[in-house]
């Protein structure tokens, strides 16, 4: 009913403006999927509102325009948002439902969004990728029983700082680059198709062998049960993280060398 009305006032707008026209693209199939993940609920319900003097639309709902945005546009730029949407606004309202102000997606408010995301408790970012993993696997009905996680470095040319917290340190670096700092990126996935679930950003300084058993638990509790195969690199069979997968009822497959000499890798599956 208020998407009905919401559509017949966009078209009085239209009628008094004069006739203009708009490609829709795949836009209104995009904000579709978005909106059967309930992503804007999501977000707002962990993430606080925004300032009293700042009206519009919530950072849930602005969540949902710019990921449609770097969808439709294979871009993340900003600064590129807010053209966009005015160019597109008459499809975005029918589609979403939403008045959208002409000063909601300017790039002080998108930067003020991905701030308040990164500022947020450790625990609310979680509830966030916990909840958005389970509601993409119910709304694409997605198979669950196999997931792969793995993790690669990535060096910047920054200086280095000496918080202990920071995420930007010098360690093993992939790229043979030891003179530059670097942060490492966790991934898991549902396979066979890819599907991401669980990110993370890691500090560049720490190995990537302690990060494997919580990131199973993290996929565990989005997938909803643990009769799923864990995927991952040799990296992960280290006798801690199977002993408790293993204890904890879960299903692994890691290759695992022989240290003791030079064989090649074997697989090594346990439950």
């Amino acid at each position: 009913m208020y998407a009905g009305k919401e559509v017949e006032r966009i078209e009085r707008a239209i009628l008094l403006k004069g006739t203009t026209s708009e490609r829709a693209d795949d836009l209104p199939l995009i904000i579709y999927w978005l909106k059967q993940m309930e992503i804007a609920s999501i977000i707002d319900q962990e993430l606080p509102v925004p300032h009293g003097n700042r009206k519009g639309l919530s950072y849930g709902q602005l969540s949902v325009l710019f990921l449609s945005y770097v969808a439709s546009q294979s871009d993340h730029r900003l600064c590129a948002v807010e053209p966009w949407v005015e160019k597109h606004r008459q499809t975005l309202e029918m589609a979403t439902g939403w008045n959208i102000g002409v000063k909601d997606a300017t790039d002080d408010r998108l930067a003020d969004l991905l701030s308040m995301i990164g500022a947020s408790q450790e625990q609310e970012r979680e509830n966030i990728a916990l909840r958005l993993g389970q509601k993409t696997i119910r709304a694409y009905e997605l198979p669950t029983d196999k997931a792969r996680s793995d993790s690669t470095s990535f060096s910047v040319y920054h200086q280095p700082r000496t918080e202990e917290e920071n995420l930007l340190n010098f360690g093993y670096s992939k790229d043979r680059r030891p003179d530059l700092v670097q942060y490492r990126q966790m991934l898991a996935t549902l396979e066979p198709m890819g599907m991401p679930l669980l990110g993370a950003t890691l500090p560049g300084n720490k190995t990537d062998e302690s990060d494997y058993l919580p990131t199973w638990r993290q996929l565990a509790k989005i997938i909803g049960h643990k009769d799923f195969l864990f995927l991952a690199d040799s990296k992960a069979a280290t006798w801690n993280n199977r002993a408790n997968i293993h204890q904890e009822g879960g299903i692994y497959c890691f290759p695992k060398r022989d240290v003791s000499a030079s064989s090649p890798p074997i697989m090594e599956m346990g439950c």
